[in-house]
């Protein structure tokens, strides 16, 4: 009989133990949970037809909007803990859930729309726009529209508020036309503040950049209105002068900063008039042909990357002849910027020296802020800091007496002459110097 207690006695401790490790393992295995939980942030996922790289989503709010907000269910037993992991009093026998609130992301921007026309007539300007689906095709009711003079990448560039609104109209189908009026709604004036009260169809002082989000405003929308939480692809309407003189010549450094469907591959220049193009080598130092056209042969093509500068020129009387459409090298449709610079590798020689050709790339420009002589030479200077690089010089194109122009350099007593404002897009032409012997690096490092 004695025996028999001792059986039963061990039995009832060994299921006492168990149910008390089963316990333990239970609440380790939740607080894991609850820290993994805490510390991994949701990530959107999001696929585009477009053949460009993908954005990462923006943040829609910042850390102390997401800070964890904390309930607690008590009975009584021992102080909550402050924050998620951290151990809880021994006499506790509360169990504390923690809930990160965000807000939600809402509908997903267009994931492709192109600039599918423009009109140059003074008076009548108006660039057309075209997506692939409707506003309910990304659970929306509307899509918003905005316009600047610079590159638009992200949601805080894009501003509703009456003072300093960029937002130029809204449209609950597939077409939206931007004819610089606008509506009772939204009348237009942005453009009455632009350079020169330029509507920047067809000039080549001013170039207008668009982004599109969705706009639902459903039962699901929080307070009736949710917006996309980063906006579609950045899209441009970009020109650039074409110069030629019967004397003088007709070369013109242009870069193609965004993707138009009619300029794949070199020869797509040839009803322009342009029979040659080279692209610098910053290493050697010289020009090099990339592509041309024989008189007998044909072209010899190459194709054309955007984000990359070129020299082209062409036979007078064929230039001469163009049509109008090809008044300006214009590049527009699609208009799609990519997210991703080029990158550009700047050299220097004792020898040969330190010419470089760059286009100012357009993301660079808006996450640096480069946008003077001096923001520039602060990005290439920190790019090639392990050489000693010195940025000494910066020089355009100047089509009217085909030469390039000095527009700042450094005088070694006086410093700089100038800090002129550079435009995304455009192309210059910059000095660099070192005392590390010949060096090569990439730029911008973004």
């Amino acid at each position: 009989m004695k025996t028999m207690r001792k059986f039963w006695g061990t039995i009832a401790i060994a299921i006492a133990i168990l149910a008390f490790t089963g316990s333990a393992i239970a609440q380790t295995a939740v607080m894991e949970t609850r820290e993994t939980r805490t510390e991994t942030s949701p990530i959107i996922d999001r696929e585009d037809v477009t053949p460009l790289d993908s954005r990462p989503a923006t943040p829609v709010m910042t850390p102390a909007e997401t800070a964890p907000l904390m309930r607690t269910l008590s009975d009584g037993h021992g102080p909550a803990p402050i924050i998620p992991g951290e151990a809880m009093d021994v006499d506790s026998r509360d169990i504390y859930i923690y809930v990160t609130l965000l807000a939600p992301i809402g509908p997903d921007p267009p994931d492709t729309v192109k600039i599918i026309s423009k009109n140059c007539t003074d008076g009548n300007e108006a660039v057309e726009f075209k997506t692939d689906l409707g506003p309910t095709g990304y659970y929306g009711d509307f899509f918003n529209v905005y316009r600047d003079t610079l590159p638009l990448f992200f949601m805080t560039q894009l501003d509703t508020t009456p003072a300093n609104r960029n937002l130029i109209g809204r449209t609950v189908i597939r077409f939206f036309t931007d004819d610089f009026e606008g509506t009772t709604e939204l009348p237009d004036t942005l453009w009455q503040h632009y350079e020169g009260m330029s509507k920047g169809v067809c000039d080549t002082l001013i170039n207008l950049f668009y982004a599109f989000t969705t706009v639902d405003t459903g039962a699901s929308a929080p307070d009736g209105y949710s917006e996309s939480s980063f906006p579609s692809w950045c899209m441009c309407e970009y020109d650039q002068s074409f110069y030629y003189h019967l004397t003088y010549g007709n070369t013109n450094f242009w870069s193609v900063p965004n993707a138009d469907e009619r300029f794949v591959n070199c020869s797509d220049l040839d009803p322009m008039g342009i029979r040659q193009i080279m692209e610098w080598d910053a290493v050697s130092q010289v020009p090099v042909v990339i592509a041309y056209k024989h008189s007998l042969f044909g072209w010899t093509d190459a194709p054309l990357m955007v984000g990359h500068v070129y020299e082209v020129s062409g036979d007078y009387a064929a230039i001469d002849a163009r049509d109008d459409e090809y008044e300006y090298f214009q590049t527009y449709t699609p208009g799609i910027i990519p997210e991703t610079d080029s990158v550009f590798t700047l050299a220097y020689s004792p020898i040969y020296g330190g010419r470089n050709i760059i286009m100012l790339p357009f993301k660079a420009s808006i996450v640096e802020g480069i946008t003077d002589r001096v923001t520039l030479e602060v990005s290439i200077e920190e790019a090639g800091s392990a050489h000693g690089i010195e940025l000494k010089r910066i020089d355009v194109w100047n089509g009217s007496s085909f030469v390039w122009t000095q527009i700042a350099y450094e005088h070694s007593l006086f410093g700089w002459s100038e800090n002129p404002h550079l435009r995304p897009g455009k192309v210059y032409y910059i000095y660099l110097e070192t005392t590390s012997g010949t060096v090569s690096f990439t730029w911008p490092i973004t």
